[in-house]
């Protein structure tokens, strides 16, 4: 209603660059809105599509495979970064700890393949150690 009084008043006062301003600025808003809604919709599409991936990928891939795949690529790309092995040692812990017996083969197998790395990468003993010191934060 109050803008209607608004509109009214500006063209009863002939004001009409005033309402040609107001009318741009709607239209612009509408461009902006539309641009955000079109954004948000892309944005909630491709996270929607990588989640059903990844439940796809879960419904696909065993236990074994699935731990294969976090640890093999991760130390591969990081044996000689401490701030990762250190982050993938402490990775170990919940995991070995909460998982069934049938399925701490792959995690306790990934662990020593780690420790492994960290022998070649790292020959000296106090660099060893540093890198295979669990630490949540890599570097802590």
């Amino acid at each position: 209603m109050a803008d209607e009084a608004i509109l009214t008043a500006l063209r009863d006062a002939h004001d009409v660059e005033v309402l040609d301003a107001l009318r741009g600025f709607v239209e612009d808003a509408k461009t902006v809105a539309t641009t955000i809604s079109a954004a948000m919709m892309t944005f909630v599409g491709v996270v929607f599509s990588i989640s059903l991936a990844a439940v796809q990928m879960a419904a696909v891939l065993r236990w074994t495979e699935l731990v294969d795949l976090r640890f093999a690529e991760i130390r591969g790309c990081s044996a000689d970064t401490p701030q990762v092995t250190r982050r993938q040692f402490a990775g170990f812990d919940d995991p070995t700890l909460l998982a069934p017996e049938n399925q701490r083969e792959p995690l306790t197998r990934h662990h020593e393949l780690l420790t492994r790395a960290m022998e070649r990468v790292f020959p000296d003993p106090v660099d060893r150690a540093f890198a295979l010191r669990p630490d949540r934060q890599g570097i802590g």
